[in-house]
């Protein structure tokens, strides 16, 4: 199976092919991703928060919500993390940066603070220690130590790559 956003949904298909299933509403979607626990979790608009609903569809369930000031106006592009007890996201506004959300209490914390707009993904490293990637305004990828299954603050001091072009959408078509 392969899950996407469509015509203002979040659909799934099967690789080998036919007709998507719709599994809910997604007008203006920042990002989804499907965990070891077989749900998805994605956002459904800017400033929706996240929300997780089975694979095999059902009621979707709010996990974070953005309330405009401390804990920012939107939380975006969520990865899951390696245990599926943990996702990674994307915060945006006073608080801002990469976080980590525990799947169990539901409470997140930033793990990678950041001053700029900008995105965080995780890098498992395959051979090598596995970090935080984070793309800014400023126009580099820049790397931070990163432990997925004991998450702490961290920095991203790195210089990965350099001239990288970066920006967000936030108009509705």
């Amino acid at each position: 199976w392969v899950a996407f956003f469509a015509q203002g949904q979040l659909q799934k298909a099967e690789v080998a092919g036919g007709a998507p299933i719709r599994l809910a509403d997604a007008a203006y979607s920042f990002g989804g991703t499907w965990s070891e626990d077989d749900t998805i979790i994605y956002t459904t608009s800017l400033g929706s928060g996240l929300w997780r609903i089975p694979a095999s569809g059902g009621t979707p369930e709010s996990l974070t919500v953005p309330d405009g000031a401390a804990n920012g106006y939107a939380h975006v592009y969520p990865q899951a993390l390696p245990g599926g007890r943990r996702l990674l996201f994307t915060a945006w506004g006073q608080k801002q940066g990469a976080a980590v959300l525990s799947l169990d209490s539901r409470k997140w914390d930033l793990v990678l603070p950041e001053v700029s707009f900008g995105a965080a993904v995780f890098d498992p490293g395959k051979g090598a220690s596995p970090r935080l990637l984070m793309i800014d305004q400023a126009g580099g990828m820049r790397a931070a130590a990163f432990d997925p299954r004991n998450p702490a603050r961290t920095s991203a001091d790195a210089s990965v790559l350099s001239d990288v072009y970066y920006q967000v959408e936030t108009d509705t078509l």
